[in-house]
């Protein structure tokens, strides 16, 4: 092989790396991987509450906490079972 060949073939090869690179960024970039379920779900929220929302809540009679916490349940003894 001449010297011209393998720079004739080294350059074809750096052209294709290349156009393989910016075509694979190209679709990564184009293609979404985010469900359109997820994207409604983290779109941002509208924090704009009004005066009269918030006296609206405060004239609630009864305010339900966020979490709830576990009730003391009732526990039976093991008895022996007899036959």
């Amino acid at each position: 092989m001449e010297e011209r060949d393998l720079l004739i073939i080294s350059i074809l090869t750096f052209i294709t790396v290349l156009a393989w690179i910016f075509f694979d960024a190209y679709h990564a970039y184009t293609t979404s991987t985010i469900p359109p379920e997820l994207k409604m779900q983290i779109e941002p929220l509208n924090f704009n509450i009004s005066l009269e929302e918030i006296n609206e809540l405060k004239k609630r009679v009864e305010f339900f906490p966020l979490t709830s916490t576990p009730s003391a349940t009732k526990t039976s003894t093991p008895s022996a079972i007899t036959r």
